[in-house]
């Protein structure tokens, strides 16, 4: 999985898919338990809340 080898590089993601989609819960949640505890994302807000 890209997340795992990208987590033991790094220790934030930026992630833009959320400022067109917000993602669903389980995406959100296989996110999170693809890498460490202490592992941090960023996430943009969705398009339709930001002028």
């Amino acid at each position: 999985m890209a997340l795992t080898s990208y987590a033991q590089r790094f220790r934030v993601l930026e992630t833009q898919q959320t400022f067109y989609e917000p993602p669903r819960e389980a995406t959100l949640r296989r996110w999170r338990a693809g890498v460490p505890p202490a592992f941090e994302f960023t996430v943009k807000a969705w398009q339709l809340i930001t002028p």
